[in-house]
C-alpha cells in the first residue's frame, strides 16, 4: 500500500477527519494534493497540524478562564507542533527537543517562496515561547506564574499561534 493509499484510507475511516478534509474541498471519491507526493507520510503531518489547531480552542478556553500562564504554556506547544508539522512536510524528522525555529531557517531553500519569507518570524516566536516555558508552568522562587502573566501576554501568545498554525497550513509537501 503506497503512502498515498494509506492517507486516503486513514483519512476516509475516520469520520471527522473525512468532514474536515470535505471542508478542505475533497470528496469521499476525490483527490486531495497531499496524498499524491511521493514519500511523504501524510498521517504525520497532518496528525501534529491537527493536533496544533485544537490546541487553539484550549488557549482560549484557558484565556477565558484567566489562567494566562497556562496560555503561554500551551501556546508554546501549540507553535512546537505546528513547526515540526512543517519540517515533516518538506522531509525532514523533527528533533525531539521544544524549539526547532533554527531547524526552519537551515532548511529554507525547502519551503516555497511565500513560506520562507516568513520563516525568520516564525522561529523568532518558538524562540521567545520556549524561553518562557517553564517559567510559565512551573515558576521561580520569586516568579508565581499565575501573578506574573497578563491578558496582554496571554492575547499575544495566543495570536502568535493562530499565525504559526496559519502558516503551517500553507506548507507544500515537498
Amino acid at each position: 500500500m503506497t503512502n498515498r493509499d494509506l492517507a486516503k484510507s486513514y483519512i476516509l475511516s475516520k469520520p471527522r477527519l473525512l468532514r474536515r478534509a470535505q471542508l478542505n474541498g475533497v470528496s469521499k471519491g476525490g483527490e486531495h494534493p497531499l496524498w499524491s507526493r511521493a514519500g511523504f507520510k501524510p498521517r504525520s503531518r497532518i496528525h501534529l497540524i491537527w493536533k496544533a489547531e485544537t490546541r487553539l480552542d484550549a488557549l482560549e478556553a484557558l484565556r477565558k478562564r484567566r489562567n494566562f500562564s497556562d496560555v503561554v504554556r500551551e501556546a508554546q506547544e501549540t507553535v512546537e507542533l505546528a513547526l515540526k508539522g512543517m519540517l515533516r512536510a518538506i522531509g525532514v524528522e523533527p528533533p525531539k527537543y521544544h524549539d526547532v525555529g533554527s531547524l526552519l531557517l537551515e532548511h529554507r531553500d525547502r519551503f516555497q517562496t511565500a513560506i520562507s519569507n516568513d520563516l525568520e518570524r516564525a522561529a523568532s516566536i518558538s524562540k521567545r515561547l520556549r524561553r518562557e516555558r517553564e517559567l510559565a508552568f512551573y515558576g521561580d522562587i520569586d516568579f508565581i506564574p499565575t501573578e506574573e502573566y497578563t491578558e496582554k501576554d496571554a492575547r499575544r501568545a495566543i495570536e502568535d499561534a493562530k499565525w504559526v498554525v496559519e502558516l503551517a497550513k500553507k506548507v507544500e509537501v515537498g
